[in-house]
């Protein structure tokens, strides 16, 4: 058949594609026309800096290591560097663009594009919960300066659909990151991030190949979800002896740390002196020692892998049982109850108090801030309202979104309202 033979038959090839890009990648022309057709001027408020260099962006793009199967979630698309050289690659590319103006021509750059999908949104409030069925999710980003905390910390904050991430920021956040005992980086992001996630160096990128140029360099990072290879502890409990602990890194942990249990059998549990600081400590110290401050008669306990799950199909019905290992390694839907069991004498954080006795269903607690004087910003733990309900009068939503009633005379009370559960 003659080429102009195929073309007749194949007229969408004539049709327009929306923005003309190079087919070897976006390069600095390609940006700033990008840029100019959009009408943006590039924002320092914003933190935005697009790449430049298609060979980065590619090198990027690999070390996600895609597949044909992959739901892929990339922030801060920008003009498209990275999004141009993983379109095509993978089951479907959702991009996610805080600036309105960007977020349109992304649109109209991959209208011709049936697997990839753009967004408006704000990636530090992106809502990750119907992420959840797409998985394997995997997460790109060239993060903004000005808000890579935030996104880092909506998308990788346990539980996260994500399998693999791949993102580029400021080189000393890179740095506090991936930080070690007895060093100046090292502190609540790292016990944190470490504790939760397997995060790796891969390359710094310097101010070149940025458009406009940053003054600082950047550093690609791949995340992996860490395995089990730490004892079960309590998440929240940790959280808060970390942030107490690094409040005055300078001083010594046992002046930060609640009364009770005493600190003299803590230190010598741990193995280190009385007089250590909170930046001395290892991750596994400081696990060992939230689960040493934990007085829950089960904190030792961790879940069982031979627990039995009922396994249901798209319309909630059940279909099967399997163990809770098969369930969670096979990704099946199920129905799973998350219960607190209030007894005397267990200790909680409530409030800003220091943890006391509970002679009533406790309330749970969620993460709020607030402007402090002199502009400074200040956290403190928020109670939610007690709405609390005996077991028998709550219906629990199973994975599918179905409202069940549950009734357990084992289970004396249940939470209620919508903070993310403990572990």
């Amino acid at each position: 058949m003659a080429s102009g033979d195929w073309l007749q038959e194949n007229p969408s090839l004539l049709a327009p594609c929306g923005p003309l890009i190079h087919s070897s990648g976006v390069s600095g022309t390609d940006v700033r026309a990008a840029l100019a057709e959009a009408e943006v001027v590039p924002s320092k408020k914003l933190g935005q800096n697009f790449l430049t260099d298609p060979n980065t962006a590619r090198w990027i793009v690999d070390q996600l290591q895609p597949e044909p199967g992959d739901f892929v979630v990339e922030v801060g698309p920008g003009t498209g560097a990275l999004s141009e050289a993983l379109a095509g690659r993978v089951r479907r590319l959702l991009l996610v663009e805080y600036d309105r103006r960007l977020a349109a021509w992304l649109k109209e750059r991959f209208a011709g594009e049936d697997t990839v999908e753009v967004v408006h949104a704000d990636g530090a409030r992106f809502d990750l919960r119907p992420l959840f069925k797409e998985r394997p999710v995997k997460f790109l980003g060239n993060l903004p300066y000005s808000a890579g905390g935030a996104i880092l910390r909506n998308f990788l904050q346990r539980p996260s659909p994500v399998s693999r991430a791949v993102l580029m920021l400021q080189k000393e956040v890179i740095d506090r990151i991936l930080a070690v005992p007895r060093t100046k980086n090292y502190g609540v992001l790292a016990l944190r991030m470490q504790s939760e996630w397997l995060s790796t160096s891969l390359k710094t990128i310097g101010p070149e190949v940025f458009y406009p140029r940053p003054t600082i360099n950047s550093t690609v990072m791949a995340v992996e979800p860490r395995s089990d290879d730490l004892p079960v502890y309590d998440a929240r409990l940790f959280d808060e002896l970390v942030r107490r602990g690094f409040a005055q890194r300078r001083k010594q942990l046992r002046k930060a740390l609640p009364p009770e249990p005493e600190w003299t059998a803590a230190a010598a549990a741990l193995g280190v002196a009385e007089t250590v600081r909170a930046e001395e400590l290892s991750l596994r110290q400081w696990v060992d020692l939230c689960r040493h401050y934990d007085l829950h008669p089960l904190s030792g306990i961790p879940q069982r892998g031979d627990e039995v799950f009922d396994v249901v199909n798209e319309d909630d019905e059940v279909v099967r049982q399997e163990q809770r290992g098969v369930v969670h390694q096979r990704n099946l839907l199920h129905r799973a109850i998350h219960a607190f069991i209030p007894e005397p004498g267990i200790r909680a954080w409530q409030g800003t108090s220091m943890p006391g006795k509970i002679t009533k269903p406790v309330r749970c607690v969620s993460w709020r801030k607030r402007r402090g004087r002199r502009g400074l910003s200040s956290n403190w733990w928020q109670p939610c309202p007690p709405r609390w309900k005996p077991a028998g009068s709550l219906s629990i939503s199973s994975s599918s979104g179905r409202r069940i009633p549950f009734v357990s005379p084992a289970r004396k009370w249940m939470r209620a309202c919508g903070c993310p559960p403990m572990r």
